[in-house]
């Protein structure tokens, strides 16, 4: 274990000088600083790398109406404008929000109404930008161009993974991503979800709109109440579905083994104001799509989110008519941030596979906690570390008849750093250390692992 611990040492060190090497060329750049809510955003025009241009910082004016939040500004000779986007660090609601800009820019060519210079001015002493048409009508400046209301964007995981055990060590791999249709009309919450992977059992096939899809349609109004119709992502939990927004290169075990992934159903809610929320599920059980004999599932999470402090305990629950028994699942979700530090927790607790991931091998009552410690050490550089720990809280054994390898607890380590090469692409490089105890034997396997990760998002 020390020889893997000195490697990931060094492969980290190398990481981040090799990544702090790089540098973006573009003349003109979006500078911003992203807050909770949108009329706080800083946003200003750097072009400080651009020629013959005296003015070289523009401050742009947050705009925010409902579905129309954007930040613009002028310059002597161009209006440039950026939109705002509302993004929800961690899974969904269960971390703090944030509005920043995105990294598109509208540039349009600003065109003063012409005027008659006074008799005793040569039109040599007119400025640079000023019009020469001397009271010729001038053309109608073009419109901006409209944006199409559907955007198609996405991401792509390409990840190299050595593992120890033969089986577990997979080498290059397309580890996850995804194709989003989303549509950008007034409060029209709208969005299809196409996620994809490799097959990892020796072929080079692809896995394509397979457990995490999501397909909805909803509506976002300005007193704060919001509904979804569809399948879509859970708000439980502290990791998030698509790996673009999880911390190290893949997630862990209480997410897989006890949170759940997606609803089919209603869901729907209310913003009391920018930091806090509510959320309601009437859908079928989650993960398994139509009811398939099962009850309707019901839930409810309250969201606490801001930049220091983050909160979101909630539950689901649905009657299990063949067992006739009640399924639930509880989870709480608290986090900090003080300075570069955060820190966040999440303990999670289910009666069943029926209301958990139906592939754990974790049997009845499962008990999760996690632990993540991540610091900046600078703006495009973060080192972290997650610790979990599973647990089989079973009177008796799982259902049916446990196979010699069935788990009774797991603990799973990932400690690594993070650089942000550009705005779009984002390197993760992790140790893994996972500790496995069977059920019947109490025997423990360890595995050890090393990742990288290069993240890109469209």
């Amino acid at each position: 274990m020390k020889n893997w611990i000195v490697s990931l040492v060094s492969a980290s060190l190398l990481f981040i000088s090799v990544a702090n090497t790089y540098a973006v060329e573009k003349c003109e750049k979006v500078r911003s600083k992203s807050a909770a809510q949108c009329s706080l955003v800083k946003s200003w025009m750097d072009l400080h790398e651009c020629p013959n241009v005296t003015q070289k910082t523009i401050v742009l004016t947050p705009s925010c109406s409902p579905g129309k939040e954007f930040a613009e500004g002028d310059s002597a000779t161009h209006h440039y404008k950026v939109r705002l986007i509302k993004k929800e660090i961690g899974d969904a609601w269960s971390s703090h929000v944030e509005w920043s800009t995105q990294p598109k820019i509208l540039k349009t060519e600003l065109h003063p109404v012409a005027s008659v210079p006074s008799p005793d001015r040569a039109p040599a002493s007119i400025r640079p930008n000023e019009p020469t048409s001397f009271g010729i009508p001038q053309p109608t400046p073009p419109e901006a161009p409209k944006e199409t209301p559907v955007k198609i964007n996405g991401f792509i995981d390409a990840q190299y993974q050595a593992n120890g055990g033969a089986n577990l060590n997979r080498g290059f791999l397309v580890n996850d991503g995804a194709l989003y249709l989303t549509a950008d009309i007034s409060d029209l919450d709208f969005k299809i979800d196409l996620p994809f992977r490799m097959y990892t059992q020796g072929k080079p096939d692809f896995e394509f709109a397979l457990t995490k899809a999501q397909a909805y349609l909803g509506q976002k109004y300005s007193s704060g109440f919001r509904w979804k119709l569809g399948q879509f992502d859970t708000t439980y939990g502290f990791e998030g579905n698509d790996t673009v927004d999880v911390v190290f290169t893949r997630q862990g075990n209480v997410y897989n083994f006890t949170d759940p992934f997606v609803h089919t159903g209603l869901n729907f809610g209310y913003d009391f104001n920018s930091e806090w929320g509510l959320n309601a599920y009437v859908t079928n059980p989650n993960d398994r799509g139509i009811l398939s004999g099962n009850g309707i599932q019901y839930g409810l999470q309250l969201v606490k989110s801001s930049a220091v402090f983050r909160l979101a305990p909630g539950f689901l629950f649905n009657f299990d008519s063949s067992s006739q028994k009640m399924n639930y699942y509880l989870d709480l979700v608290t986090g900090i941030t003080v300075g570069n530090l955060s820190m966040d927790g999440e303990i999670s607790f289910n009666s069943r596979n029926d209301i958990i991931n139906p592939e754990t091998n974790l049997g009845t009552q499962g008990l999760g906690g996690l632990l993540q410690i991540l610091y900046a050490l600078n703006a495009s550089t973060n080192f972290g570390t997650r610790m979990e720990y599973i647990t089989n809280q079973a009177l008796n054994d799982p259902k049916g008849s446990p196979s010699q390898n069935a788990l009774k607890s797991q603990i799973l380590i990932f400690i690594g750093p993070q650089y942000t090469l550009t705005k779009n692409i984002r390197l993760k490089l992790d140790y893994s250390y996972q500790l496995d105890t069977a059920f019947i034997t109490q025997a423990q396997t360890p595995y050890h692992g090393l990742q990288l990760a290069g993240v890109l998002r469209f």
